[in-house]
């Protein structure tokens, strides 16, 4: 099913392309848990095509993924009537995708990727899409026993990806270039 149908402010714009897969709409009448709040939930399968192909491209080519997708769960709302059409004025996803170990050369190995879309109402009522990814990646270090460990944000521009790498909470950097004793914990 395609994302207009399901929210029909979308249909026959560009977001219409977006195919879905496994839809569930959920109406809680009250809370089930601290994460399971009530109201209405949507859970589905994201195929990444039309608008979102660059997605899918990064995927396969960056993170070797065949068959790129990934899975929302999403929280609509207690004030949403279920008996209502929905409406989509601006709208996040964000997962992770399993299965990620892509190594670059012999220093960098990508562990885990994330996926954030962000649509936004833009000028004119059209709406703006922002996307990006995230995650966990081993850098080694020559002379070094183990990988620094960094999580990482990799945003597209125009003809490259830039990538932002920083440590983890807690995290740090031990026997710097294998010097005994130097250690980093925070760098600017």
């Amino acid at each position: 099913m395609s994302l207009g149908s399901v929210f029909p402010s979308l249909s026959g714009t560009e977001f219409d392309a977006i195919t879905l897969k496994n839809t569930t709409m959920t109406w809680l009448g009250r809370d089930v848990s601290a994460l399971k709040k009530a109201g209405l939930w949507f859970e589905t399968d994201v195929e990444f095509r039309g608008i979102l192909k660059p997605i899918h491209d990064t995927l396969r080519d960056v993170f070797s993924q065949d068959k790129p997708g990934l899975h929302l769960s999403a929280h609509l709302g207690i004030q949403q009537d279920w008996t209502d059409e929905l409406i989509a004025t601006g709208f996040t996803f964000k997962g992770s995708i399993d299965g990620i170990n892509r190594g670059f050369g012999e220093f960098l190995m990508f562990r885990n990727a994330g996926v954030m879309l962000n649509v936004v109402p833009g000028k004119g009522g059209d709406l703006d899409t922002l996307w990006g990814f995230f995650g966990t990646l081993h850098l080694a270090i020559p002379n070094s026993v183990v990988p620094l460990v960094l999580n990482y944000t990799l945003e597209p521009k125009t003809d490259t990806l830039d990538i932002a790498m920083t440590f983890g909470e807690g995290e740090g950097w031990q026997s710097v270039f294998g010097v005994s004793g130097l250690d980093v914990s925070f760098l600017y």
